[in-house]
Parts: C-alpha cells; sequence; structure tokens
C-alpha cells in the first residue's frame, strides 16, 4: 500500500509539474509533425501504417514490375541513343523517389516509348552528333521538365489535365 501512495503522490506532484499537459503537448506535436510529412512526402507518412503482413505480396508484385520494367528501360535507353545504365537509373530512381514524394500505391512510374522518343527528337539534331552534349542536353530536359511539374504542383494547375487527351487502351 507505502509503494501505490507513493506512485499515486507522484503522479499527483507530476500533474502539478504540467508533465501530463507536456505529454499532450508532445503528442499534438507528433500529429502535426505527421500532417507536415504527410504533405511533403506522403509515402513515408504512409509507411507508419504499414502492415508486416503486406510484405510478402508487395514484394512478390516489387519483383514482377521489375522483371519486366528493367529490360524495357533498358531498351528505351538504348533507342533514345544512351548507354543502357541509363535506362536502369531511369527505371528505379524514379520509383524510389515516387515511393517517398507519392500519393498512390498503385502506381508505376517509368520510361515509356513516347517519351523516349520526344528526347531522341528534340535532343539528336541539338547534339549534332556529339555524345557528351547529348547527354547534357538530356539532363537540361529532364531537369527543366522536373522543374516545370513542380511549379505545375505548387501552383495547383492539375485541372490543366483535364483538357489533355485521354489514354486509350484498346479495351
Amino acid at each position: 500500500m507505502g509503494s501505490t501512495r507513493r506512485r499515486g503522490l507522484r503522479a499527483g506532484k507530476e500533474r502539478r509539474d504540467g508533465a501530463p499537459s507536456r505529454m499532450i503537448a508532445a503528442v499534438i506535436g507528433e500529429v502535426a509533425q505527421a500532417g507536415r510529412l504527410g504533405r511533403i512526402a506522403p509515402g513515408l507518412a504512409m509507411l507508419r501504417g504499414y502492415r508486416r503482413e503486406w510484405l510478402r505480396a508487395d514484394l512478390g508484385a516489387g519483383l514482377s514490375v521489375a522483371a519486366v520494367a528493367l529490360p524495357t528501360a533498358i531498351a528505351y535507353a538504348q533507342l533514345a541513343g544512351f548507354p543502357p545504365v541509363v535506362g536502369l537509373y531511369a527505371s528505379i530512381l524514379p520509383l524510389v523517389a515516387y515511393a517517398v514524394f507519392g500519393t498512390s500505391r498503385q502506381l508505376i512510374v517509368n520510361p515509356d516509348a513516347a517519351t523516349c522518343a520526344m528526347v531522341a527528337a528534340i535532343v539528336a539534331p541539338l547534339a549534332g552528333g556529339d555524345a557528351d552534349l547529348y547527354v547534357m542536353l538530356a539532363v537540361a530536359l529532364a531537369a527543366l521538365t522536373g522543374v516545370a511539374c513542380i511549379a505545375a504542383g505548387v501552383f495547383r494547375l492539375g485541372f490543366l489535365a483535364d483538357f489533355l487527351g485521354r489514354c486509350s487502351s484498346g479495351s
């Protein structure tokens, strides 16, 4: 009974010292920080709710997507005039970035034939056969495109996508 009474006194003393209110403030701070994190990096915020039982299915899905996406990205890189290793970077790094900064768990971000053709059509005439200039121009094009996409996100211009044509899958 003496130890219970001491705990009660200690708890009472903590209340007078403001410890519970500090705890509540810390919890509110965590929630606020999770909200900020969710706005900046939704993928990291989603990890808080990730369940261990999803891991096996997610690994299987990731491996099956990689089995198709990696060879395709390597081929597209070569078609666009880049070394094959560029295709590896172009297929892995955007996926990691989207996993952190993206909002959907069911989206594949990868190079495609249309992007490959557009990059080659824009950069090849400007490079004039110089491989180093070709790579620098392609990097500059990618950086400018990224800046334009970020600016569109900041200025909430997503509604403009409604004016673009929809893809048709033939089904």
